[in-house]
């Protein structure tokens, strides 16, 4: 399966359905990034309680290949993305 933006010690692993890529990255850095991972990895949701039980989660998007876009530049691996031009 590929995988991009891996970063060591990850513990959020999130996945595209479509394509099978997926990218590792962690659960200190996500909450930063967007309110909406800021709340869904607290313990009042069910991922973040996941987290909180067992110390890893997978998040699975249907279709949004631009989210592994946004890890690659929150990872500095703007190197890794593919520009399109024209």
């Amino acid at each position: 399966m590929p995988e991009t933006a891996t970063v060591s010690k990850g513990d959020v692993t999130i996945r595209l359905t479509s394509t099978g890529e997926q990218a590792t990255t962690s659960s200190k850095l996500l909450p930063l990034t967007s309110p909406v991972f800021e709340a869904m990895l607290c313990p009042n949701f069910a991922e973040g309680a996941q987290l909180e039980k067992t110390g890893t989660i997978e998040i699975t998007l249907d279709d949004h290949p631009e989210a592994l876009i946004v890890l690659k530049v929150i990872h500095h691996r703007s190197d890794d993305i593919t520009y399109f031009t024209g």
